[in-house]
């Protein structure tokens, strides 16, 4: 073999090289993204089943506009779950990963919430989560997360969620 034909094997063989790395690379990637996806998938997936359990467990009173949970400390506890819950919610996907999955926020709970603030003994166990004494510490999260609640309520509500129960 002469000196061009070993300069185009050599040639040949780094190109099959580098194409060999670049699509190795490639599936990498697509690898990384698709594993992302599940994972996020599955965390979405966790975080509904764990609503359903904190859901199932709540007095089935918090339908009912004329009860009060304030004069029932299990009842309140059973709704206080369901708002410590919701926090999860809100900092799985607005702050974990940096907030990459803001949009099921934005898209699926923020409407889920909208519901559960129509029930007067929800919004009675949030209010005192919130402003009561002692209230909640949301995980050190409290005046964020009740900006997030506020932001929600004045959006669809129209009104303050503090100024809600007067």
């Amino acid at each position: 073999m002469d000196a061009t034909n070993l300069e185009i094997a050599t040639f040949i063989s780094a190109a099959v090289g580098a194409i060999s790395a670049l699509a190795a690379t490639i599936v990498a990637v697509f690898a990384l993204n698709r594993a992302s996806q599940i994972s996020r998938t599955q965390l979405f997936l966790d975080l509904r089943r764990s609503h359903a359990e904190a859901q199932a467990k709540m007095d089935p009173r918090y339908h009912d506009e004329s009860w009060d949970p304030r004069k029932d400390a299990d009842g309140m506890r059973s709704l206080e779950r369901y708002w410590l819950h919701a926090l999860t919610e809100w900092y799985t996907t607005t702050k974990l990963n940096g907030g990459k999955d803001k949009h099921v926020w934005t898209g699926f709970y923020v409407p889920a919430l909208v519901g559960g603030l129509r029930n007067k003994p929800l919004r009675i166990a949030l209010w005192e989560m919130l402003y009561g004494s002692p209230g909640s510490s949301f995980a050190g999260f409290r005046k964020e997360f009740g900006d997030a609640i506020e932001s929600i309520y004045k959006s669809q509500y129209k009104m303050d969620f503090r100024d809600s129960l007067s």
